[in-house]
């Protein structure tokens, strides 16, 4: 562990010590209704065809807690989910206050969350864990608004405010190579770039050259300090990029495609999940190799007006891909479903969530998923396991 995680993270409150409940947490789909937060507990078994789900669990509440956004697994035994309170019913929390919370993985249940001090009221899916006690996430003024903090957590211990970002940007993605050395993918106008942040300071944003007309910078997974993979949109397609040091080169324009979000499990692999620009647009789950930017086998995610999200992955052949559905004159539905094998199992439906924002897996194949719970401005966090 870095000099920061040893000094500066231990200067912050155990959890549990802020003197709250649990109370939120922000996400990409959310409504506002009730203040009751509840951790989802599902059974799944997720084929390498089928995909077929089992058995909901039965809901546990968790006071509070408004919507789920990002969750990373550091260890085999912890997960940690980001959130916010929703500030409603409350005075002594404020509108959109972050919250990190432990993930028990044997039980699948929240320990207190930790009003994380400071923090801008987006978490903007920026979460990172660098090993089985430290993690990285930034935050925002609120979706789609620019600005950047950048804050150090230490499972079991707390939150640490680290440094703020360069003004004007936009951030949508974290992902941290070495406890050191993490990038940010940011848009600012038409401009789509990376920001570097070491030991917690955010330095100058790295342009991505190339792009023409409204870009956006989306996805960014790190394999090492200095290597990464950045993704976005322009125009009606997207674009893959290399982060090397300090540049981004190798940038090839995807013409009828686009990655949201990428994970890489391993140095040689990276899992991608996005969409394409066909009649209906089409969600996708690819793979592509981090030593290049050019996108290896992408396979169609069968069923209505998907949207994937989020992705994680407990080995480079095992993968759960995330997201919701809107069929045409219905509810919005969170939706999952394998990649294992190189195979796309049955997407999987589940009407008790209204969107699923993050992912996060152990290497045991336990994933945790996180978004908001179908009667709004509810977290929800429920678990499927992988073969």
């Amino acid at each position: 562990m870095n000099s920061f995680a040893s000094t500066t993270l231990r200067r912050s409150f155990e959890l549990g010590n802020a003197g709250r409940s649990a109370r939120g947490v922000k996400g990409g789909v959310g409504i506002r209704a009730a203040t009751v937060a509840v951790v989802l507990v599902v059974t799944s078994t997720l084929g390498a065809i089928s995909g077929a789900a089992s058995n909901i669990g039965t809901i546990q509440t968790v006071a509070g807690m408004s919507q789920v956004d990002a969750v990373a697994c550091p260890s085999s035994s912890t997960c940690v989910a980001l959130g916010r309170y929703p500030g409603v019913g409350s005075s002594s929390v404020g509108n959109g206050d972050l919250v990190f919370a432990d993930v028990d993985v044997a039980s699948g249940k929240l320990n207190t969350d930790t009003v994380i001090p400071g923090a801008l009221d987006a978490p903007s899916n920026g979460l990172s864990c660098v090993s089985s006690r430290l993690c990285w996430m930034i935050s925002s003024p609120s979706p789609g608004f620019p600005g950047l903090d950048v804050f150090g957590l230490e499972v079991g211990i707390g939150p640490t405010p680290a440094g703020e970002g360069q003004s004007g940007w936009v951030p949508s993605e974290l992902s941290c190579g070495s406890a050191t050395h993490c990038y940010v993918a940011v848009t600012s106008g038409t401009s789509a770039g990376v920001m570097p942040v070491k030991d917690g300071v955010p330095e100058p944003v790295i342009v991505i050259p190339g792009l023409s007309g409204a870009a956006q910078a989306l996805g960014v997974a790190c394999v090492s300090a200095t290597s990464c993979v950045v993704s976005g949109r322009e125009g009606s397609g997207g674009y893959l990029g290399l982060i090397v040091g300090t540049k981004v080169r190798d940038v090839s324009n995807l013409p009828s495609t686009w990655l949201n979000e990428i994970v890489c499990p391993t140095s040689s692999t990276c899992v991608a999940v996005g969409g394409t620009s066909s009649s209906p647009n089409t969600s996708i789950v690819a793979t592509l190799n981090p030593s290049n930017a050019v996108l290896g086998k992408a396979l169609p995610v069968k069923g209505r007006d998907v949207e994937l999200d989020a992705v994680a992955c407990s080995s480079a052949e095992s993968c759960v891909a995330a997201g919701h559905v809107t069929p045409a004159g219905q509810r919005v539905s969170g939706a999952y479903v394998s990649f294992v094998k190189g195979h796309i199992g049955k997407l999987v439906e589940e009407n008790g969530v209204a969107g699923i924002n993050g992912a996060g897996c152990t290497a045991t194949s336990k994933c945790f998923l996180g978004g908001v719970d179908s009667r709004g401005n509810i977290g929800a966090e429920f678990e499927v396991t992988l073969p």
